[in-house]
This record gives C-alpha cells, sequence and structure tokens, in this order.
C-alpha cells in the first residue's frame, strides 16, 4: 500500500535556501512500454515547474520533475527544487498543484507536442558512436530488441490520457521534504495550512550508532565544548 500524503522537514539552521523534493509513485507495469509515457511526463510537468517557480515567482534558478521506471513495474515521479527561504509553502503547493494538474489531464497540448519533438530528437543524438549505439543496445537487455521498433510509435501516440493514468496513484500520496531553516518553513507551511511533520535527523541519526560509539561522540563533544569555554 501506498503511504498518504506526507510533509517532513529537516532543520538546517545555516542554509540560504531550502532543498525542496517531492516524490510519489507512479502506474506502471512494463518498463520499457511505459518508457516513452513515462519520459513524456516528466518533461512537460519538468516545464511546469520551471515556468512556476522560476519564471513567474522567481524563487530559484530551477526546479525540474523527472520520471523513472524499471525493471518490474515500479515507476517514481520526482519534482525537484531548492528556493528561497521564504518560500518554501510555495513550492511545495506549487508541486502539488502540478500533480493535480497532471492527474487531470489539465496539461497543454503543445507543451506535450513539444516535449515529444525534442525526445525524438535527442534520441537520434544520444546513438551516433559506435560506444552510444551499444549502450543503447545493452539498456534493454538481449531479449528486448523488439523495443527499438515500437519506441517511435510509443512516443508519437502519448498524449493526456497517459498523463491521467500514470499520475492518478501519484495524487494524494505524495511525499515531500524540505531541508533548510525550521523556522521558516514551519511558519510558511502552518499559515498555509499545509500540515507537515519535524524529523529529529540527529536524534535518529545517533539511535544509529552503538552505544559505545554515542559515548565516544559526547566525550568528543564535550572536550570540545570545554576548549570553546576556556577560550
Amino acid at each position: 500500500s501506498q503511504p498518504e500524503r506526507s510533509i517532513f522537514v529537516f532543520d538546517k539552521p545555516t542554509a540560504t535556501q531550502t532543498q525542496v523534493d517531492l516524490m510519489c509513485q507512479i502506474d506502471s507495469k512494463d518498463h520499457l512500454k511505459d518508457r516513452a509515457r513515462g519520459q513524456i511526463v516528466g518533461d512537460v510537468l519538468s516545464q511546469m515547474a520551471w515556468r512556476k517557480l522560476r519564471e513567474e515567482a522567481g524563487v530559484t534558478y530551477g526546479a525540474y520533475a523527472y520520471s523513472r521506471i524499471w525493471k518490474g513495474g515500479t515507476g517514481v515521479l520526482g519534482v525537484s527544487s531548492l528556493v528561497q527561504n521564504d518560500a518554501t509553502a510555495f513550492a511545495v503547493q506549487t508541486m502539488l498543484d502540478i500533480v493535480a494538474a497532471g492527474a487531470k489531464g489539465d496539461v497543454n497540448e503543445q507543451s506535450i507536442a513539444d516535449a515529444k519533438l525534442s525526445r525524438a530528437r535527442e534520441y537520434v543524438l544520444n546513438q551516433q558512436s559506435g560506444q552510444q549505439m551499444l549502450n543503447r543496445l545493452m539498456s534493454t537487455g538481449i531479449e528486448e530488441f523488439e523495443f527499438f521498433e515500437e519506441y517511435g510509435s510509443s512516443l508519437a501516440a502519448v498524449g493526456k490520457d497517459d498523463f491521467n493514468n500514470l499520475l492518478v496513484p501519484c495524487q494524494g500520496h505524495e511525499v515531500i521534504t524540505l531541508v533548510g531553516p525550521l523556522e521558516n518553513s514551519e511558519k510558511q507551511l502552518k499559515e498555509a495550512g499545509i500540515d507537515y511533520e519535524v524529523v529529529d535527523w540527529e536524534d535518529e541519526r545517533r539511535k544509529l550508532l552503538t552505544e559505545k560509539e554515542r559515548k565516544k561522540e559526547d566525550k568528543k563533544k564535550a572536550k570540545a565544548d570545554k576548549k570553546k569555554k576556556a577560550k
């Protein structure tokens, strides 16, 4: 079963920007047959994230989305951006809105066409040398060469329905992490009415240590604090 929507905040007081990452499961049953639609969904959502966070709001230098589909039917969507500390809640809501729009098929037809054209051009450019061609062949496995006959048709056939089919399992089950100053993110998330959980990562890290390692670490810290006070 998939997790419910969760937002985890990790405190990093010295950070001048906050890293915001969204991850969720997408519908995938075949890592080769679903590759084309996964690529286009990721490319179009990436364009939407860039336009909203960078071009319109100017709260980041970059924002992107991507899909990953592995053999066996496991697939994920990711959306990521390093944003200004005063725009963390805005970034979170933007990413959720982008997923929601995609799940409804509310995406621009021209953006889909542009993404397909870009992928088609890139496909040819990435198989020019002998090594590139070998890597392309090996990427599918020796029993899956029919992929090369089907990819062009699969790419051309991608449409709005693929966004809906791929992203419905994602919406409402997103996992988002924020790494940055807690005081900034917490205030904004509360004002926006977005539920979240603060992760005490230092406590979690110490739980992974043995008792001997914790004692050694405490002793070293105490020694450093004593030396600092002496100055």
